[in-house]
């Protein structure tokens, strides 16, 4: 029998759905893995006085995106923990993918609030974000800074393809099962 804590369970749920994200599994199944970590991060959070959630967050987006952030988060999220209403079995999501991308980045920022720490997972899911969507975080925001990271090799981590990044996580865990203190997760 294995032993978990919430804290951990949470970041091995944020963790895995990045992970599934980079070899392109279903993003249905993505963002209810990710959904479940982020409801954890968030309810901890609260405990501690930490706000993390999506309302949290929605200052770092720029005002025009906002409401369409919020309504990409919250819909999805509802129609796939909840069957209790008379209409359920009929209803039908226009499941949006670019929600799945935004739940990443809201539950990899709130890991990172609530914890002081990044994982491997989360700091290659940040760069892949901000450098796939430029323009959507504010300017002057800490997270910008993440997206001028270099590979311990010097590449700069350019617009490419998952398989790019997916090689840079699996050479961060590698690493970091050989000596964790090779990376910086602050």
């Amino acid at each position: 029998m294995e032993k978990v804590t919430k804290l951990d369970a949470a970041k091995r749920e944020i963790n895995a759905a990045i992970r599934m994200f980079f070899i392109e599994e279903d993003p249905i199944a993505i963002h209810a893995v990710v959904a479940g970590g982020l409801q954890v991060i968030s309810d901890l959070a609260s405990k501690e006085g930490v706000s993390v959630g999506i309302e949290s967050i929605l200052d770092t987006i720029i005002e025009e995106r906002r409401s369409e952030f919020r309504e990409l988060m919250r819909h999805p999220q509802n129609f796939l923990k909840h069957a209790a209403r008379e209409n359920d079995e009929t209803e039908v999501l226009e499941f949006n993918v670019e929600s799945v991308e935004m739940f990443l980045i809201l539950a990899s920022q709130a890991f990172h609030t609530f914890t002081g720490r990044h994982t491997p997972e989360t700091r290659v899911f940040t760069n892949w974000f901000l450098i796939n969507n430029p323009g959507i975080i504010a300017d002057g925001d800490p997270l910008i800074q993440l997206a001028q990271l270099k590979l311990d090799n010097g590449k700069e981590l350019n617009k490419q393809q998952k398989s790019f990044f997916l090689g840079a996580l699996n050479d961060f865990r590698h690493r970091r099962a050989v000596d964790d203190s090779i990376i910086d997760y602050s």
